[in-house]
């Protein structure tokens, strides 16, 4: 059966969440490996506005949500590796990225997860069947 459809939604919501992914990394290595101004800079905005967040817990959070972010993604590409030979193993496979996105706040990519996910279950292998009257039978 044709999954073309299925497949380009499933990359786009793969890429998204690989882009996701690079930015949280990038910010998370970037308040790693800040200097002392920017650091102090970080530390006060965070204390001016109310909040009684450290840098230090900011950047264990962020680091966190990374590596969730980054179980998700490869949930979601091997999910779409699997769409046309293994249809129920695809839709296991993004159940279960959805559910660990959802902690990572991925929202598109969770939408067009979703999305592919239904078309999935909505359309059915298509069997085909022989005749015995067919010429290919008896080759």
């Amino acid at each position: 059966m044709n999954r073309k459809p299925e497949l380009i939604m499933a990359w786009i919501a793969n890429s998204i969440s690989i882009i996701y992914l690079l930015v949280m990394g990038l910010s998370y290595f970037s308040l790693k490996s800040g200097n002392a101004s920017q650091r102090e800079e970080l530390a006060k905005q965070l204390s001016q506005n109310g909040g009684k967040v450290s840098l230090d817990m900011l950047q264990t959070t962020m680091g966190a949500l990374a590596i969730i972010l980054l179980i998700s993604t490869l949930y979601g590409i091997f999910a779409t590796i699997c769409i046309k030979g293994r249809r129920k193993l695809s839709i296991i496979l993004f159940v279960i990225a959805i559910i660990v996105s959802l902690m990572a706040l991925n929202l598109i990519a969770i939408v067009l997860w979703v999305i592919v996910m239904i078309m999935l279950i909505s359309k059915k292998e298509s069997k085909e069947t022989t005749h015995k009257d067919d010429e290919y039978i008896y080759h």
